[in-house]
């Protein structure tokens, strides 16, 4: 139970490391989160209609960084609601809200989603090696809500 629960708390700190990375609109730091092979699915497709998933850290963090070249900032709360641990895997769900300033007066990007993930332990640690994301929300608005 004690190793199931250092793991869970490394993955709620993996969790953190990507929602830090997504304020920093930093894509190096963001694909340390994933392992090589790993896939994102529902993110591309909305921004992309018939878009696949994403697939590998490089493809995620290279997509996820262009998006992020038009946002001025960027904040993301996460909060992961469940981790189950399965030896050197594990699932989980996480809660997200987002919003992203755009650059040059072009409004505002805001997102309530929730990640239905999977995670691998690998030498480095707990890394992501599939997140799924399911919009609730995705809205753009002409400036921040007052």
């Amino acid at each position: 139970m004690a190793e199931s629960m250092n793991d869970k708390d490394a993955i709620r700190e993996l969790i953190s490391d990507y929602a830090a990375a997504a304020c920093a609109m930093d894509p190096q730091e963001l694909k340390k989160t994933f392992t090589d092979d790993a896939k994102v699915v529902g993110m591309a497709e909305v921004v992309t209609p018939g878009a696949g998933p994403l697939v590998g850290a490089e493809a995620i963090s290279s997509f996820i960084g262009k998006a992020w070249e038009r946002n001025k900032c960027m904040t993301q709360f996460a909060q992961p609601a469940k981790i189950v641990v399965d030896g050197d895997t594990a699932t989980g769900v996480c809660d997200i809200v987002e919003y992203g300033m755009r650059k040059e007066g072009d409004g505002v990007i805001f997102v309530v989603g929730r990640y239905y993930d999977q995670f691998k332990k690998t030498v480095e640690g707990w890394r992501f090696s599939e997140r799924k994301l399911e919009f609730r929300i995705y809205k753009r608005l002409a400036e921040m809500p007052k």
